[in-house]
């Protein structure tokens, strides 16, 4: 819709008057196209962000509740290691980052 607006804004001979306007109003209405769509690009990015961080979460729960239960000593092994391999995830991320 916009690039048929954009097209009719351009057309010179439609016009005729006030056509540094119209062209002025087609380069605007491009360059917010472009950032639309580079926010779109960054809201995805987000998007997939957020749920690696959701995901590292849930791991980061089960040593908590592998803490909090009650047979501590039959799960403190599997806890630390699963510990261990959060820890090293973060540190990839610092490292990375």
């Amino acid at each position: 819709m916009a690039d048929n607006l954009v097209k009719r804004l351009r057309n010179v001979q439609f016009w005729q008057a006030g056509c540094d306007v119209r062209m002025q109003a087609a380069a605007r209405i491009e360059e917010l196209e472009e950032n639309l769509r580079a926010a779109i690009d960054d809201a995805k990015e987000a998007e997939a962000y957020a749920a690696e961080m959701e995901a590292r979460l849930a791991k980061a729960m089960q040593v908590v509740e592998m803490i909090a239960s009650s047979d501590v000593d039959a799960v403190l092994g599997e806890a630390v290691d699963l510990s261990c391999e959060i820890i090293g995830d973060l540190m990839d991320d610092e490292d990375n980052g």
